[in-house]
């Protein structure tokens, strides 16, 4: 689970839920790239291998991450494209760090240190 940080404490429920809904929707989309029966397949793989259903992810996220790298050599692409497309649900620039993970990504934005 990630956390959010912010000065006003009255705007982080607002905002942690808009980052879970963003990330929701970028999961859709990235897996969606591959085909609706591709993305209905994985999900499906997920909640059966995992007990983690599409809506429980950003609460799960370790989870989430530990079941993409065990599809292999596409799961980094996956990820990157995932916070790619976070990023730009939520205005901001994506910059591709070689070493990171969606975790990493997301700890990135709930911090508010984006950059």
């Amino acid at each position: 689970m990630f956390l959010a940080q912010a000065d006003d404490k009255a705007s982080v429920p607002n905002d942690l839920t808009r980052l879970q809904n963003a990330l929701l929707e970028s999961v859709d989309e990235g897996f969606l790239s591959l085909g609706e029966t591709m993305r209905d397949v994985l999900y499906q793989y997920i909640q059966s291998k995992y007990q983690l259903r599409r809506e429980e992810i950003p609460d799960h996220l370790e989870t989430f991450h530990q079941a993409l790298q065990n599809l292999d050599a596409g799961a980094k692409i996956m990820e990157k494209l995932i916070a790619k497309n976070l990023c730009m649900r939520l205005g901001l620039k994506f910059t591709e760090r070689t070493d990171w993970t969606l975790i990493d990504y997301m700890n990135n934005l709930a911090e508010g240190t984006h950059r």
